[in-house]
């Protein structure tokens, strides 16, 4: 199996590339043009198939030792699922931004996940 960075990194790009899709933007960016407290959030979510993915690889990337233990699974890719909702929505607005927003993206979600030397 893929090292879970890797596959970590599958994911980003495909939900980041998936936004620049018109017919799909409503999936990944849903309730772009309401307040952030009208978005909706729970189980019937359009992200949360994918948050399920990202934390089965979450999980999966701390028990081989590529990741550091997050404590609190869920809740760590909830807050990360935050880094991606920006990066859909800095696309949507600027799609020549796409290959710098997917670069920054991968980068903030893997550093908080990849084990540091200090940690090893």
């Amino acid at each position: 199996q893929d090292p879970a960075a890797q596959r970590l990194r599958e994911i980003i790009e495909a939900v980041l590339q998936a936004s620049t899709d018109d017919a799909l933007q409503l999936i990944f960016r849903p309730g772009f043009n309401l307040p952030v407290t009208e978005v909706p959030m729970g189980p019937d979510s359009p992200f949360r198939a994918i948050m399920v993915h990202v934390e089965d690889v979450v999980r999966d990337g701390m028990a081989r030792g590529e990741f550091r233990d997050v404590g609190d699974v869920p809740l760590a890719v909830e807050l990360l699922s935050g880094v991606m909702r920006a990066g859909t929505e800095r696309i949507g607005r600027d799609p020549a931004a796409f290959e710098a927003t997917a670069r920054a993206t991968r980068e903030v979600v893997l550093a908080s996940l990849v084990r540091g030397p200090e940690e090893s």
